[in-house]
């Protein structure tokens, strides 16, 4: 992403990065909990804490545009 801004990429080709490195963020941490079954939603766990991190990006850290990509992205649509 930063190599996009460095190379005067489009805003598109950086929102499109942005979506896909969120994506990559929900289903890394998903992998996580997965893989650590029912004690990675304790309190105190690591996972439990990435899964809200991820989570807490997925919601607050985009802006309209980076949203809709985002939903473009998981919909298969982009």
């Amino acid at each position: 992403a930063y190599r996009a801004i460095d190379d005067g990429d489009s805003a598109d080709t950086r929102i499109a990065l942005r979506a896909q490195a969120l994506r990559l963020a929900a289903e890394a941490t998903t992998a996580v909990i997965t893989a650590q079954a029912g004690a990675s939603m304790l309190t105190g766990c690591n996972a439990e804490r990435r899964l809200r991190e991820a989570m807490f990006l997925q919601v607050q850290a985009q802006t309209a545009v980076t949203r809709t990509a985002s939903l473009s992205l998981l919909q298969g649509t982009d």
